[in-house]
């Protein structure tokens, strides 16, 4: 009895391990856009009027923001890819149900594009309560959508993945319809699942929004220092240029200082290095156990035997181990060579 219940603790672990990888494809790449961001506000506030500091600094900044903006894609072609047994299809599966989810979701509450423009325009969720537009409702891929943020992508992301894994080998259509057998059934139960889940998010999404509009205050942060940010992110949004510098060099809010956007900017080039720098074991080396051309292993079909240096030797474990060291060993430094691929030991504790 206890040993089922241990194994049912490992499989626990191995899903969340296996989801936690997964969301990290995206979050990765959050620091670097955040640098970005960092790197070219300082550009533009050290460039004073010279136009060709102010557009570098401008491209810096519109770099790290295409990014954050479009993190609900991102999550759900970055999720859908790792979570399926083919990349590919998995990454589709997952962008058709993002794009289908967000067109219905505005579909269901009738918002249009005009009603987004519009601050006083309202609509009614299912149960007949009347809501904002502004606030609910955003624009995603031009269409009205339910303003999910990347909860949707996340959601999009692992039902494509799941989607694609459970009917890609599909082979019951009938004769009549044999063409959409295999992969081509992946997209038609995609549309399907999309309209279900469409419908529990126009349920369930509003009363989670209200209680998202309901806490925008920021704690430990000045209310003129937000409405700041906030005013300079619609402007640009809005695509007014002229009143985004105005306000980003006429205006300096009593919390927004050079010192934080120095500190801000240290701050993610930390996490960006301990990103980098991280490994499984608190001392390894180079781990290359392929230094020359090995018989067996070609770079590529049909390409030549490979030469640069690689990892061909690994030690698995079936549980969870901290590595203390790993080191290659066999290499002629480590004990003497005896074979043309050199081995892996690993210290672990107990």
């Amino acid at each position: 009895m206890e040993t089922k219940e241990k194994k049912k603790f490992n499989l626990n672990f191995d899903l969340l391990q296996k989801l936690g990888k997964v969301l990290m494809t995206v979050i990765a790449v959050m620091p670097a856009a955040g640098l970005m961001i960092s790197i070219g506000k300082l550009v533009q506030m050290a460039g004073a009027d010279l136009s060709i500091v102010m557009t570098i600094g401008s491209t810096m900044e519109n770099i790290g923001w295409a990014v954050i903006n479009n993190l609900h894609i991102l999550f759900a072609v970055a999720i859908g890819g790792s979570w399926a047994k083919e990349r590919a299809g998995g990454a589709f599966a997952a962008l058709i149900t993002f794009i289908l989810i967000n067109q219905i979701t505005g579909s269901i509450f009738g918002v249009t594009s005009d009603m987004l423009n519009d601050a006083t325009a309202v609509t009614h969720t299912l149960f007949g309560k009347e809501i904002l537009v502004n606030g609910y409702f955003t624009s995603v891929l031009g269409v009205p959508a339910l303003n999910m943020g990347v909860f949707v992508g996340i959601i999009a992301g692992f039902a494509g993945g799941i989607i694609y894994n459970k009917y890609y080998n599909y082979r019951k259509l009938p004769d009549a319809l044999s063409f959409f057998n295999g992969k081509r059934f992946v997209p038609m139960v995609c549309i399907a699942w999309s309209v279900i889940i469409s419908l529990i998010l126009a349920v369930v999404w509003p009363v989670v929004q209200s209680g998202i509009n309901a806490g925008k205050q920021v704690f430990g942060q000045d209310p003129l220092w937000l409405a700041w940010v906030t005013d300079l992110i619609n402007y640009k949004d809005a695509g007014n240029m002229e009143a985004y510098k105005t306000l980003l060099t006429t205006v300096t809010p009593a919390r927004f200082k050079v010192g934080q956007m120095i500190g801000a900017t240290g701050l993610l080039l930390g996490v960006a290095l301990a990103m980098y720098r991280r490994v499984d074991a608190e001392q390894k080396d180079s781990g290359v156990t392929v230094e020359e051309e090995i018989d067996g292993w070609r770079d590529g079909e049909g390409g030549g035997a490979v030469k640069d240096a690689k990892r061909l030797d690994y030690i698995f474990c079936n549980t969870r181990k901290k590595v203390k060291s790993s080191q290659v060993v066999c290499n002629g430094k480590n004990y003497p060579v005896v074979s043309d691929h050199y081995g892996v030991m690993i210290e672990v504790e107990d």
